[in-house]
Parts: C-alpha cells; structure tokens; sequence
C-alpha cells in the first residue's frame, strides 16, 4: 500500500465497518513505531457531522493517559481524509474471553481482575468528564499478558463541551444500554458507564451463552441472578451486579469509586472464598489464526497494573516470546465491531494492476485475473473474475476488477445475527414489520427487508470483516456495474432478465416471501439466485439529486472501468424487482431495470446482498 495518513505509511488493512476501515501502519521516519490508524471511508468523509464524531473520540482519547485505555498517537484531519491514529494492541477481545468457544466460563479470579482494571480505565475517562456510552466485551481488549484496554470512544461524550447527540436519539448497543439512555441521550451520568459495566461483568461471571439472545428489551433480571447462584458466584459479588444494573437510577451506585469500593467489600466478605493466588497465573487465550508478522507498539506505555499479573509468569520462567502469540487486533471499534484481522497479499492489489495494463490496449472479453482466486473460498459466495462485458442498453463494454457476490440476499436470520453481535450494531426493525403483519410472522431464512443504504452498508462491512478476506478487499454492497454483471453474464450483450430473455410469471404466485435461495427462475449464468423475483436489492451508486418517477436507465458513469456513479448523493440505486405484495412492474425485473432511491428511506420488499472486492469510493 502505497497510501500516507499524516506521518504514517498504511501497510495493511486490518479490519473495517460502516464508516471507516482501520489499517496497520508504521511511522515514515522508520523509527519503529506500529499503530492503528482508523480513517474515515472515502464517500463518508466529506460528511461534516462523521468528521465532527471522529474528531469527538479523538479528544477524548486525548484527554486520556492511563494503562488501561487505548492511547492516542495523532489525529489527522485533511481535504478529503480523516483519520484517528492510536497504538496497535495485541491480543483478543474480552468477547472472546467470555465465549471460550462455547466451554467453561472464566475463572472467577480471572473475571475481578480483569474487571478491576477496566473500572480502573473507565474511573480515570470519568475523572476527566469523559462518558464512554458503549462498554461492552468487544470494547475490551486482554493483551497476552493479562493487561486491559478499553477501547471505541467513538460516541463518547464530554460532559463540558458541547454535545452532538441529538435529544431523544439513542446511540450504543441496546443490550449493554442503561435504561435512560434508552429513553433519552440528554442528562446522562457515570451512572449509565457503570450500567453497562455492569452487564459486563455479569457476563464475565456467567460464560459463555448465558444472555438470552435474540429477546427484544432484553434486561438482566431475576433470572440472570440466579444464573450467577448456580455456577457458584459469591453472594456479595452477585449483589455487586444487582446493584449496579438497578433500572432505579437512586438505587443504583453513583460512580466508579463506588464501585471499586463495593468490590473491595464484596471480596473481604466471608462468604467469598476465592483463591488469590489464581489470579497470579495468566493463560493466554490459544488462536491458531494468530496473525504473526505483527509486533505490538515498541514504545508502548509501561503497564504498572499488569505487575501481579506478570509477577507470578516470571517465576515460573514464562517469557513474552513462550506464550502464546495472539490474533494481532486494532485498538479501535466502531459502535459495533471488533476488528478482525484480514489474512491475504495484495491479490485485489494484482487484480488492479492486471487491468490497468488492458485498460491500455481496450477491454477484452476474455480478460482472466489472478484475483478471482482468492475470492472462491468465502463461503456462500460466488466469485467473478475481472474482464468485460456488455453494460448499459447501450450495450458498452466495460472492464471489472475480481470481485464475489453473495449467491442469495442476505437473510432475517443473517440480520438478526448482526443485531446479537460486538460487531455493526445492526438497529431492531422489529417495528417496521407491522405494516405487513408483524415480525413475528415472518422466517429467519427469507430474505430481509426495511433496512435503508447506510445500514446495508454496514452489514455487509461487518460480515466482511468475519470472512477473513484478503488484503485490499472490502465488505460491502455491489456496485451498480457489479450488479448488472451479475445479471447479465460476460457472454453476449442484450440478456433481457437474470434468467434469460422471456418473464415467467408463475414465480411470483402469493403475497409472501420464499426463503432466500429458492427461486429457480433466477439462476443466473454465474449461478446467483434472488437478483429478481424477491426484494429490490439497494446497491452502491449514488444518483441524480431529483430522480424522475419510476424506472430510470440512464447510467450513472461513462467510466470504461469499475464504473461508479455520480459522487456523495444522498439517492442510492436499486436494483431488481420485488414479489412482496404480489405486485409486479415488469420493467424492473429486467436486468438494466433500476430506481432511485433515497438512501434513508425503509420499506417492505427490499432488501440487499453483499459484495467483496476494492474498496469503491462514490465522490
């Protein structure tokens, strides 16, 4: 990578969400100094309120020096980029701590000394009138030495400057949300931090599995209680939890020292018997996809409350290079996910640089890439390699790069998934459902509907980013080109529908819709299903600011390569025809049929599948 943030060179991409993607990255002066840089997406990035949440995380991570929060390098903030550079952390998140891979829940030792430098993390960001608003396991990262670092101050607030947070909108992950800040953002305390740190830890105590997942308005109750009861927690700690999870804001503890006080009593009660000296041994979390050619920042801060940690390690001869190395993650997250490493070298990169030397002698048919290769191993997908084909009614060649498509629209089930996971916080559109009956009534396996552009968006970066997908490549909706490619196949010009060239109007029988993947009439030349006959499906491109009703085949870019269309509109594209309803407008089931769309407008029968290929800019 050949790219330049402020005095960092990008090397590596490590993860990515619905705003920005987060790179491994070293210091130009050849110092030796690794970081994490998270920069704004480039068609988000002329976004002023976006570039005003980045800069809100970058002052509040300024304010804050302390071992056991993510530490800020720099902030760069030029014409057309935005950025945030922190030190690179190894290790894993407190996620995957708690999730063990399904077995035995941590030791109780383990779970109060991690808990205990995160209040400390936490107490210091609200001693410089700093609210985190998203504690959670996967804003948490244990390093292999047992050392925590708090994480994602992305929608941090600071309690004396002003606030951008609209009143009335909340912003965070429902499930770790405190009550008021369910209902309202305005007048928050440390009193909805320690709500949230405290489902944490319940976490922590129960293991893996234990929250009911999926419940709409879950909250910790009697239940979760009885939970901890049942695998052996000490009373005293369980009242700890109960106290501060209280819906009841006078009931619940009034702030960090509090709560550190309350742990210190809870664990000098008799009825706590734990073993201190359990706490002295560390054991790394074993991850055979560790990814070993990175080292973590040499010039790191010295970590003082590891020292008990660590102790124990050097006297049984432990050194850093015997234990087990880990998956090297970024320290940042967005409202949702933990970044996840992204194995590859520089396919998507040969891809480009293949095409740019046919660019120069015309687009070919039968131009083959290197880069399909590496995309024909993510499951549920179906890659397509770079060439030409016929584009437009015009029927113009035009050049793609290597890229796959999900075989099917991404399913109720997928989304409902994302909603339950640290990664994008896919939001609850429970209530969206009820103009057609109720969510209740509807199948995880069909395909999901009432998301809007920025939310597809989102989902397919998060999803992406668990695929492990190779250097350079990207989760994220396909572009208008892609689509049509999809659609139309590379062979011939003039393929009226995905199918072939008549309509049968016998797939569109009923008013409900058919699992993902069952429609046989849309089995395309690549083998993709659902491009007609089920939702409209947004894709990336962006249109005219005022689109004429109905069907619209103007194009939006002449480029005679990996054509994008028309800059940072607010309009999206949508593609395909939808069933839901029984209606149908036959125009827009062909393959160059398309509508404009505002990209915040929901409704019922449309929905989107994913794309993985170069990232693609829309300015």
């Amino acid at each position: 990578m050949n790219e330049v943030i402020g005095q960092y060179q990008l090397t590596s991409v490590l993860g990515g969400g619905g705003m920005a993607t987060v790179y491994r990255a070293e210091h130009r002066a050849g110092i030796g100094m690794i970081a994490a840089v998270k920069k704004l997406h480039p068609h988000l990035a002329a976004d002023a309120n976006l570039r005003a949440r980045l800069k809100v995380e970058a002052q509040a991570l300024a304010r804050l020096q302390h071992e056991n929060v993510v530490r800020l390098l720099d902030y760069v903030d030029e014409p057309g980029s935005c950025a945030l550079v922190t030190e690179l952390v190894a290790g894993s998140t407190l996620r995957r701590y708690i999730e063990n891979d399904g077995h035995s829940p941590m030791p109780i030792e383990q779970s109060v000394a991690l808990f205990r430098q995160m209040l400390a993390g936490v107490g210091h960001a609200h001693e410089q009138n700093c609210l985190h608003r998203d504690i959670k396991p996967g804003n948490v990262m244990v390093t292999p030495e047992g050392v925590v670092k708090v994480l994602d101050f992305g929608i941090a607030t600071l309690v004396d400057t002003e606030r951008m947070t609209q009143t009335g909108v909340s912003i965070g992950t429902p499930v770790y949300m405190a009550p008021e800040q369910l209902d309202n953002m305005d007048g928050l305390d440390e009193r909805a931090d320690i709500y949230s740190l405290g489902v944490t830890f319940w976490e922590m105590l129960a293991g893996p599995n234990a929250r009911t997942k999926g419940q709409k308005g879950w909250r910790l109750g009697g239940d979760g209680f009885e939970i901890l009861r049942r695998r052996g927690v000490p009373e005293p700690l369980v009242q700890l939890v109960v106290r501060m999870v209280a819906e009841d804001l006078e009931r619940r503890l009034r702030d960090i020292p509090s709560v550190q006080a309350a742990l210190e009593a809870a664990l000098s009660d008799d009825a706590t018997r734990l073993d201190p000296s359990a706490t002295l041994e560390w054991h790394a979390l074993e991850d055979p996809e560790a990814t070993k050619n990175l080292s973590p920042d040499p010039i790191a801060a010295p970590r003082a409350d590891g020292a008990t940690l660590r102790k124990k390690a050097a006297e049984v001869g432990k050194t850093r290079e015997q234990r087990t190395e880990l998956r090297q993650t970024t320290t940042l997250v967005e409202p949702g996910p933990s970044w996840l490493p992204w194995a590859g070298a520089g396919t998507a990169l040969l891809a480009l640089a293949l095409l740019a030397a046919f660019l120069l002698r015309g687009p070919s048919l039968s131009m083959v890439d290197e880069g399909s290769e590496a995309l024909r191993s993510l499951p549920g997908t179906v890659a397509l390699a770079a060439g030409a084909f016929f584009y437009g009614p015009e029927d113009r060649k035009v050049v793609l790069s290597a890229f796959a498509l999900d075989a099917r629209e991404v399913t109720l089930g997928e989304w409902r998934s994302c909603m339950r996971a640290d990664g994008w916080p896919c939001p609850d559109i429970s209530e969206h459902y009820e103009m057609i009956g109720g969510i209740e009534h509807a199948s995880d396996d069909e395909p999901v509907q009432f998301m809007n552009w920025q939310e597809a968006m989102g989902h397919c970066a998060w999803k992406g980013a668990g695929l492990g997908l190779p250097a350079g490549v990207v989760g994220r909706l396909p572009t208008d080109a892609e689509w049509e490619r999809a659609a139309r196949g590379a062979s011939k010009p003039g393929r009226t529908y995905p199918h072939g060239d008549s309509l049968d109007r016998s797939a569109f029988s009923g008013d409900r819709l058919r699992p993902a993947g069952s429609t046989d009439l849309d089995r395309t030349p690549a083998g993709i299903r659902d491009l007609t006959a089920s939702v409209e499906e947004w894709v990336l491109d962006a249109g005219p600011e005022n689109p004429q009703e109905g069907l619209d085949l103007g194009y939006p870019s002449e480029a005679g390569a990996d054509p994008v269309g028309m800059g940072a509109s607010a309009v999206r594209g949508v593609r395909g025809g939808s069933q839901e309803g029984g209606g149908i407008d036959e125009a827009l089931y062909r393959s160059q049929g398309r509508q404009w769309v505002h990209a915040s407008r929901r409704s019922s029968g449309r929905g989107f599948r994913c794309a993985y290929g170069p990232q693609r800019a829309t300015e």
